[in-house]
């Protein structure tokens, strides 16, 4: 009989799991937000359909004037900021792959979107601007020389985690790092702080990683593409296989982003960080997300004399609160899931002691 109940627990537990990680993989996540004003943005990824039917909630309030839209259909740019690794170790071999990727990403055909390029070693040397042309984007990679350097890549992220890197902080941010993932800086930033850096300002990093035949850079790959797992970014390994026009398809998949806006009830606005639930239809089917920890607040004011900087917010040149970006993927389904995991490892628990005493009682009587 226990033999039976093992059979039996193992293969339900193998579906459930199964269902879980498909659920994971499936679900909707908001990875940026800003709440500045009282009418919050938010980008939502892995919606694969029509949105209709939009409403949003904090706590039983309804809020008001709610839209949504993808990033293409409301012209909304993407702000792309190119870190790319020029350093000796980079193989000779993978280097027209990565200008390849240049050349693909000069050819977006959303002209909205705006790029900036930087090499970097130990500090970071900008090459084009966002207000670049495409043309000089172009060109500039072609102008790239690989100089025997080290690289601070760890210092180099977190730099553009933590500083004013960006042009618009309400449009669509997010880094595209090309590296070896080598990093000869013992004493630097930790990969912990980047990790920090990336949970607090949250901005997707792509990785675009380069292997190293010559000396084995396993590791420290690894550890690059832990930092765009981290960020819900992809991760990409050059091969023959894998090559610029994969990775640049991939990024232009972020136009079918969604951005949400919500307009809370004034009632609200005392400066305490609330839910907002956002409920929809994709397809006729009913999903729901939710964000914690937004800041209820009015839109900041500057001062009429001076400027002043307080704890909670941060004053920008146009004399507005800057955003707080948040990292966040809370949302339906995966909290589902968890739920119903906790349940059944308790009812499994159940069911073992019932077996057990069942076990016991029938050796005594015997």
């Amino acid at each position: 009989m226990p033999h039976r109940y093992f059979k039996i627990f193992s293969i339900t537990i193998a579906l459930f799991l199964i269902s879980s990680y498909i659920s994971a993989a499936n679900s909707i996540s908001c990875v940026q937000y800003y709440d500045s004003t009282n009418t919050p943005l938010f980008y939502v990824t892995g919606i694969e359909g029509n949105v209709s039917g939009v409403t949003a909630l904090v706590g039983s309030n309804e809020c008001k004037d709610v839209t949504n839209g993808s990033l293409s259909e409301l012209n909304i740019p993407i702000e792309t900021l190119i870190l790319v690794d020029n350093s000796l170790s980079i193989p000779e071999s993978e280097r027209d792959k990565i200008a390849n990727i240049i050349h693909l990403l000069s050819r977006d055909s959303f002209s909205q979107n705006k790029y900036m390029l930087a090499t970097f070693g130990e500090q970071i040397e900008q090459l084009t601007s966002y207000n670049s042309t495409r043309e000089e984007l172009y060109t500039s990679i072609d102008d790239l020389t690989y100089e025997n350097r080290d690289t601070y890549i760890k210092d180099v992220l977190y730099e553009v985690l933590t500083e004013d890197w960006f042009e618009n902080d309400e449009n669509y941010r997010r880094i595209v790092i090309i590296s070896d993932g080598v990093d000869d800086n013992s004493l630097g930033v930790t990969s912990s702080e980047v990790l920090a850096a990336i949970e607090k300002s949250h901005i997707p990093i792509t990785a675009v990683g380069v292997q190293n035949l010559k000396a084995s850079n396993d590791a420290e790959l690894e550890e690059l593409f832990s930092y765009s797992r981290r960020s819900l970014g992809n991760s990409f390994l050059l091969n023959n296989t894998v090559d610029g026009e994969e990775v640049v398809t991939t990024l232009q998949e972020d136009e079918s982003i969604q951005r949400f806006t919500a307009t809370i009830p004034n009632t609200l606005l005392d400066g305490e960080e609330r839910s907002v639930q956002f409920t929809f239809f994709v397809n006729d089917e009913s999903q729901t997300v939710n964000i914690d920890g937004v800041k209820c607040i009015q839109q900041a004011t500057a001062p009429t004399d001076e400027l002043t900087q307080g704890n909670n917010s941060q004053v920008t040149t146009n004399l507005v609160a800057k955003p707080q970006h948040k990292y966040l993927f809370k949302i339906g389904t995966f909290g589902v899931t968890v739920l119903g995991l906790i349940v059944f490892i308790l009812l499994l628990f159940v069911v073992g002691v019932v077996v057990a005493l069942l076990m016991y009682k029938k050796k005594h009587i015997l």
